[in-house]
């Protein structure tokens, strides 16, 4: 089952709060699902008359919880790892400015289009959540992706320093 992230529901709980609040509220509505999930196993583990009438509404329960744990934690996961730089990693430092320049710009494409859509006065409450939802998922992405270009800048500023002072290089030469 894939994790539906156009859940209103989760919006409206975390939409406008700081990140660390967002994610705060996230890990909280885990918990509250896992209990709920956890608590209709247990009755669909006892035996009875009262578990065979309701067996059906209990796994259709349990399914649906299991599909918003999912969904909560691929939000959760969107919070605390915005970005995989994996496939970064074998480029050159050239190319890995590039590409993270490119990410950074699409994000602010869509910090500023979601910016656009929140001036408009017809959206729907549910809609206008969503939005701002996005829009944190994308200054959330462009801080991971600043901090990875000054990691990168970084080490490639102490290379050249390192060349200028006549020091041995401590790691692989990147051509600079």
């Amino acid at each position: 089952m894939s994790a539906d992230l156009s859940s209103s529901s989760y919006f409206a709980e975390i939409a406008g709060k700081p990140p660390a609040e967002q994610l705060a509220a996230l890990q909280e509505m885990l918990g509250r699902q896992n209990a709920t999930k956890e608590g209709a196993q247990h009755l669909l583990n006892m035996p009875g008359p009262i578990a065979n009438v309701l067996r059906e509404q209990l796994v259709r329960e349990q399914d649906e919880g299991q599909a918003k744990i999912e969904t909560i934690q691929e939000l959760i996961k969107i919070f605390t790892d915005p970005v995989d730089f994996t496939e970064l990693e074998d480029k050159p430092p050239a190319e890995q400015m590039e590409a993270l320049n490119q990410m950074l710009e699409v994000q602010n494409r869509i910090t500023s289009g979601a910016q656009n859509l929140l001036t408009m006065a017809d959206l729907s409450d549910s809609i206008r959540k969503q939005v701002v939802f996005e829009q944190d998922v994308a200054v959330a992405r462009k801080e991971a992706i600043r901090r990875q270009i000054e990691i990168l800048t970084g080490e490639r500023a102490s290379i050249k320093q390192r060349r200028r002072c006549g020091w041995p290089e401590l790691h692989h030469d990147i051509d600079i």
